[in-house]
C-alpha cells in the first residue's frame, strides 16, 4: 500500500510540474506606441494607442505628476481597451513612458518603451531674436512689428547670422527657411521675417533693423618697448616722438615692439598690421608707427633708437712696429709687457693700439692716437683707458729686455 501512495504523489507533481511549464509567464517584447502627432497643441486631446502584444499597458504622459519613477509606486495611466486620451495643460516637451507586462501579479515580466512629445502652444512669435557672433551677445529689440539691433562699427552686416527661438513656428525671409544660427542674412537694408505657427493658424511679419554704432575716434598710445631689451623708452606725445635707449651692442635690425594703444584702433607700420610683442621691424632708421582709429583718422609716432654709453674699457691690443713686437694684456690685473730685443731704443716708441669701441686713451691727461703718440717706455708708463660712459680703466704697461 506505501508503494502505491508514492506512486499517486509522484503522479500528482508531475501533473502540477507541467501545468506550471504550460503556464510560465514570459516578458512581453519593448512595447509600442503610436501617437496622434508628436507635436500637439496645447490643451487639445492627444490620442495613444498601444500596437504591439502584452496583457497590460500603463502609461505616463510625463508632465507633473505623471513622471514614470517606478512601475509599483504610481500605476500611472492603464488601458481599458487599445487606446487612450489625454490633455496635456502646459506647453513643454515631455517624456512618455509605456510599460507592457504579461501578469499584473508578476511585476518583474515586464518592458518599456520611451517616447518624446512636444506641446505648444498655436502661436507665431519670437521668444528670443539675437546677433550672438560677438560677446556679450546683442538682443533685438522688439517695438511694434520691428526689431532693432546695434552691433559694433566692424560688423560685416553684408552676412550676419541671427540666433532666434520662435518655438514651432516656420520663419522664412522672401521664400527661404530659415535655421537659427546657421542662415545668413544681408543685413545693409531690413530684412523682413514671416512666421507661421506649427499648425498654420496664426501668421506674424517682422522688420528686422540693423544699424552700426559710430566709429570710435580713439588712437592713443600708452605705453611702448622692445621685447627682451633692457630699453628706456620715452614717448612725446606732443611731437610724436618715441625715443628709446638700448644697451650698446643691441642688434636693431629686428626688434619686436611691445605697445599698448586705444581698445578700438590698429597699430600700422608702412602699411602693414602690427602685432604688439610679435611684429619685428629694422630700426636701423626712424621707423614710423600708425595709430589708426576706427573712424580712419591717424595720429603717427616717428620711433628713433639710440645706444647708452658703453661701459667697456678694455684694452684689445697693444703692440710696436719696430721692432714688431705685440703685447700681452692681462685685463684683470690691467696690466701690459711688451718683450723687445737687448739694445732697442724705448724711448721714442710710437705703438699700436685699440680698445674697447668709443672708448678714449690718454697718459697725463694727453690723447693717445695708435701709431702716431710718441711715449717714453724707459720706466713702465700709465695708460688711462676712458669708455663712453665715463667709467675709466687705468693700465701699467712694462717694457722688457730679452736676453
Amino acid at each position: 500500500m506505501k508503494i502505491k501512495s508514492y506512486s499517486v504523489i509522484l503522479i500528482l507533481m508531475a501533473i502540477f510540474f507541467n501545468n506550471c511549464q504550460e503556464e510560465e509567464i514570459t516578458q512581453p517584447d519593448a512595447p509600442c506606441l503610436e501617437m496622434t502627432s508628436d507635436i500637439v497643441i496645447v490643451n487639445s486631446e492627444v490620442v495613444f494607442k498601444a500596437c504591439s502584444e502584452a496583457d497590460i499597458f500603463t502609461l505616463w504622459p510625463g508632465d507633473e505628476g505623471h513622471e514614470y519613477q517606478n512601475y509599483g509606486q504610481d500605476k500611472g495611466l492603464q488601458f481599458t481597451s487599445d487606446s487612450i486620451t489625454y490633455t496635456y495643460s502646459t506647453p513643454g516637451e515631455y517624456t512618455i513612458t509605456l510599460v507592457a507586462i504579461n501578469s499584473e501579479y508578476n511585476e518583474s515580466e515586464r518592458n518599456l518603451s520611451t517616447y518624446t512629445i512636444n506641446v505648444t502652444e498655436t502661436s507665431a512669435d519670437f521668444e528670443y531674436f539675437a546677433y550672438e557672433a560677438v560677446f556679450p551677445p546683442i538682443e533685438g529689440e522688439k517695438e511694434g512689428d520691428s526689431i532693432f539691433l546695434t552691433v559694433p562699427y566692424k560688423t560685416d552686416v553684408s552676412s550676419m547670422i541671427m540666433t532666434f527661438d520662435a518655438g514651432f513656428a516656420d520663419v522664412y525671409v522672401d521664400d527661404s527657411l530659415q535655421a537659427s544660427g546657421v542662415t545668413a542674412n544681408d543685413f545693409r537694408e531690413p530684412v523682413n521675417y514671416k512666421l507661421t505657427s506649427w499648425d498654420g493658424e496664426e501668421t506674424a511679419e517682422y522688420t528686422v533693423r540693423v544699424k552700426k554704432v559710430l566709429p570710435k575716434t580713439e588712437k592713443e598710445l600708452f605705453s611702448f618697448g622692445f621685447q627682451g631689451v633692457n630699453d628706456q623708452t620715452t614717448i612725446d606725445h606732443d611731437s610724436l616722438i618715441i625715443k628709446s635707449v638700448v644697451p650698446a651692442g643691441t642688434s636693431i635690425n629686428n626688434l619686436v615692439a611691445e605697445f599698448t594703444v586705444s581698445e578700438s584702433a590698429v597699430v600700422k607700420v608702412n602699411g602693414q598690421t602690427q602685432t604688439s610683442g610679435s611684429t619685428a621691424n629694422n630700426f636701423l632708421q626712424t621707423v614710423e608707427y600708425d595709430i589708426v582709429a576706427e573712424d580712419g583718422s591717424v595720429k603717427t609716432y616717428n620711433v628713433d633708437i639710440e645706444f647708452a654709453p658703453s661701459d667697456k674699457n678694455n684694452f684689445l691690443y697693444f703692440a710696436f712696429t719696430d721692432p714688431q713686437v705685440v703685447g700681452e694684456i692681462d685685463n684683470e690685473e690691467k696690466t701690459i709687457t711688451v718683450t723687445v730685443p737687448e739694445g732697442t731704443d724705448v724711448t721714442n716708441m710710437q705703438p699700436v693700439i685699440s680698445t674697447s669701441k668709443g672708448s678714449t686713451v690718454y697718459i697725463g691727461g694727453d690723447v693717445q692716437v695708435s701709431g702716431e703718440s710718441v711715449v717714453d717706455f724707459t720706466n713702465p708708463v700709465y695708460y688711462v683707458v676712458e669708455a663712453e660712459n665715463g667709467d675709466i680703466a687705468l693700465y701699467k704697461v712694462t717694457v722688457l729686455f730679452s736676453n
